[in-house]
Order: structure tokens, then sequence, then C-alpha cells
């Protein structure tokens, strides 16, 4: 899905019209979706019992606070560097994502239900030491 979102994002920055714009972003808006249903399931699952809650809340409070401040701040920017510079900018954070996802092992309970048993056993070594 990382792909699909860079993907879509670039294509609304060079977009030719007002048309392909829409359609490149109601693209990228289902990216996002599936993207962050990936970011609750992950933050619940590496979480330790007593702070899932908080961990998914700390998630999704990070991701509108993000949206938001990004808005402010573009809405002042926007006449001087262009809407195009402005979507380009907004899907930059995926890089780190993609970087992330390179870094981040299975999660424990993917593997078992893989059939991974040892590598299962041993990311949790690794997150509970």
């Amino acid at each position: 899905h990382s792909i699909s979102l860079l993907l879509s994002s670039v294509l609304a920055a060079i977009s030719p019209n007002g048309w392909v714009y829409f359609y490149t972003r109601i693209l990228t808006g289902i990216c996002i979706g599936v993207g962050k249903s990936v970011c609750y399931l992950s933050a619940a699952e590496f979480a330790s019992s007593q702070f899932k809650e908080c961990a998914v809340f700390a998630v999704s409070l990070n991701s509108q606070n993000g949206a938001i401040f990004l808005a402010l701040v573009f809405n002042f920017f926007i006449n001087d560097i262009g809407w195009r510079c402005v979507t380009l900018i907004l899907f930059s954070p995926l890089l780190i994502c993609i970087t992330g996802l390179l870094i981040i092992p299975e999660t424990p309970r993917y593997l078992m239900v893989s059939g991974r048993k040892e590598e299962a056993l041993e990311t949790m070594r690794r997150l509970y030491k």
C-alpha cells in the first residue's frame, strides 16, 4: 500500500487538471485508510497489555494533530510555493514510514498464524527483553 500511496501522491502533484487531481486524491485517501489501520494494529500488537489503549490513542492523536498543523502552516505558504509543492511535501513523511516498514519486524501473532513459530519466538524475545 505504501508504494501505491507514494505513486498517487506524486500523480496528484503533477496532475494536469483539477479532475485528475481529484481522482488521485481519492486514491490517496483510500491508501491512507489502509495504512492507518496497519499503524493501529501495529501499535496495539507491540505495546504491552497495560499500554495498548494509550499506544493506539497516541497514533491517532499524532496523525490528527499532524494533519491540523500542516493545514495551518500551508494555509500561510500556499500562495508562495504553490499547491504542487504542498502536495509533494505532504507525502514526504511516507518515506519515513516506508523505511520503518523495512525495520519493524512482523508481529509475533502473524508469524505464529503463518506457521513460522521460531521467528515468532525470536521476535518476542527481541521485543520483550
